[in-house]
């Protein structure tokens, strides 16, 4: 059985998942990879057809060998424990995608607060705070009735 590293997961241009295994794309739709994510390593069955000119590869079964680090391993520095990301580490648990500069920065404080004071030691808390700022900022920005100008 061939065995590889996934380096991406995707959706075709109709919409059907794709797995890129060591750089060569296959069409994962007879299988579910919900739950693989890039850097898993595979031992895998495929088969290849010829679509309008073009080699199709199709992901037909797998067994995962070795899952990915979900949240890479950190030696404690500084007051909170938790060690600056390394230049073009993966990212953290939550994005700041989707953020105003305003949300940006609350979010960014309340989280270095919460390491400064011991609250936060690993990337997976540091996830969860990171969504409660979030949450309460934008909760906090709705008007309420009593808030409001009559």
């Amino acid at each position: 059985m061939p065995q590889g590293v996934i380096t991406a997961i995707g959706k075709s241009r109709t919409g059907k998942p794709t797995v890129t295994i060591d750089g060569q794309i296959y069409s994962a739709s007879k299988v579910d990879i919900s739950n693989l994510v890039v850097g898993d390593k595979l031992e895998f069955e495929s088969n290849s057809s010829v679509y309008n000119g073009a080699t199709v590869w199709f992901l037909n079964a797998f067994k995962l060998t070795q899952a990915a680090v979900k949240y890479p391993l950190v030696s404690p520095s500084g007051s909170g424990g938790i060690a600056a990301p390394a230049p073009n580490s993966a990212p953290l648990a939550v994005p700041p995608a989707g953020l105003s500069e305003g949300e940006r920065a609350f979010v960014s404080n309340m989280c270095a607060h919460a390491i400064d004071k011991g609250l936060i030691t690993d990337q997976a808390t540091l996830g969860m705070w990171a969504v409660w700022a979030k949450n309460a900022i934008r909760e906090a920005a709705k008007p309420t009735f009593e808030t409001e100008i009559p």
